[in-house]
């Protein structure tokens, strides 16, 4: 059984340099509820742990995009990406950030495999975009 979810990307129409893409309700509040879950415990964790806000907050050029003052961290990615949905919920995720979002859930989904969750999603699994026809909108 292939545990990854699959999220259908629409192209959108924007003057912008970099192409954006819509995605469905439901994935999206998917990726933000683990997005934010993850950065909130990891948060608190790593003020009793060094070590793992060290590597938490390490820079990973090769693995997120940049930011506006250069390359990512885990939970700076993480941490952006919420903070820009929060700021502008009509926001939609650009092309660079296909990759990093895929790079997070993976991540995401090995740190909390095995442990018991509540609420509406049970189980982080790894995304995979993929190109969409149609929206449910």
């Amino acid at each position: 059984m292939d545990n990854t979810i699959n999220i259908s990307i629409f192209p959108k129409d924007t003057n912008a340099k970099t192409q954006f893409y819509e995605i469905d309700q439901e994935p999206e509040d998917y990726l933000y509820f683990w997005m934010s879950k993850f950065v909130c415990e990891m948060t608190e964790m790593c003020t009793v742990d060094e070590d793992l806000r060290r590597e938490l907050y390490r820079r990973r050029p090769n693995t997120f995009p940049k930011s506006k003052k250069g390359p990512n961290s885990i939970v700076g990615f993480a941490g952006g990406m919420c903070a820009n949905k929060l700021n502008n919920p009509h926001k939609n995720i650009s092309e660079p950030q296909l990759e990093g979002i895929e790079n997070l859930f993976r991540i995401m989904s090995a740190h909390y495999a095995g442990s018991e969750q509540t609420g509406k999603y049970t189980e982080c699994l790894p995304v995979k975009f993929k190109a969409g026809f149609f929206t449910n909108a």
